[in-house]
């Protein structure tokens, strides 16, 4: 691959105005999740985290909008390409100015920080079981693919921190992530129904499943966070954003 010029200024300050405010709170509350594993993170890395969340933001919902399977798959390859390649701009018939300058600024990061082949294995393995999501017509099989879709999702900001998986706040938040995506689904799978966004029609033996999941390993995650009580405010204030914002 060749080395390609990087702009120091690339990183703007994030506009928060067009995602959800559960995603802005997770930017000004992120510190205490770092901050329990005495992770200071640098100013550019912060704004480098941000744009990730936009960009994940963004991604998300410009493919679940597309109808069919061919156009979702051919959308998700060019991303894959372009983020591996050497092209500065993206080109694709289904493309945004909005979801292209979210696309080259995600490319910048991955190229500045040289994390690129994590970075993609992480998008590919994301998209894989946000689509097997879509078909599978088994309560169980959805679950697993929820759990590893948050898993996957997860190597994007670690990556993007340089912490390995294996590192103790890796752990950390490859769990977080993966109930976040149950926690989700819970609160979204009536709509995701709707959408076309799951195949399985939501029914009560689903939500026990996943409230027995969110319940039980939430707890474990709670037992060995090392600052019990502000962890406890950060649950209890996201889990009242997550009900009440559907914007």
């Amino acid at each position: 691959m060749k080395t390609t010029k990087i702009e120091e200024n690339y990183l703007q300050e994030p506009n928060w105005k067009l995602t959800r405010s559960i995603y802005k709170k997770l930017s000004e509350e992120f510190h205490i999740l770092t901050g329990a594993y005495g992770i200071v993170l640098s100013e550019r890395q912060k704004l480098m985290l941000d744009h990730l969340i936009l960009g994940i933001d963004e991604v998300d919902k410009s493919i679940d909008e597309i109808p069919s399977f061919e156009e979702r798959e051919a959308v998700t390859q060019s991303m894959l390409n372009y983020l591996g390649n050497d092209e500065v701009h993206w080109k694709n018939p289904l493309q945004t100015k909005s979801l292209s300058s979210k696309m080259e600024v995600l490319k910048k990061i991955t190229q500045e920080l040289k994390i690129e082949n994590r970075f993609c294995l992480a998008v590919s393995e994301i998209f894989k079981y946000t689509e097997q999501k879509r078909h599978s017509l088994k309560e169980e099989e959805l679950v697993k693919l929820v759990m590893l879709e948050g898993k996957a999702t997860a190597e994007l900001p670690l990556s993007v921190m340089s912490v390995e998986s294996n590192h103790s706040f890796g752990k950390f938040f490859i769990q977080l992530c993966t109930l976040m995506g149950i926690a989700d689904l819970i609160v979204d799978a009536r709509s995701d129904y709707k959408s076309n966004y799951i195949a399985l029609r939501p029914k009560f033996g689903l939500y026990v499943k996943l409230n027995i999941i969110l319940i039980k390993e939430g707890a474990k995650i709670f037992w060995n966070f090392p600052r019990k009580i502000s962890f406890l405010f950060y649950c209890i204030r996201f889990s009242l954003l997550l009900i009440t914002s559907k914007d």
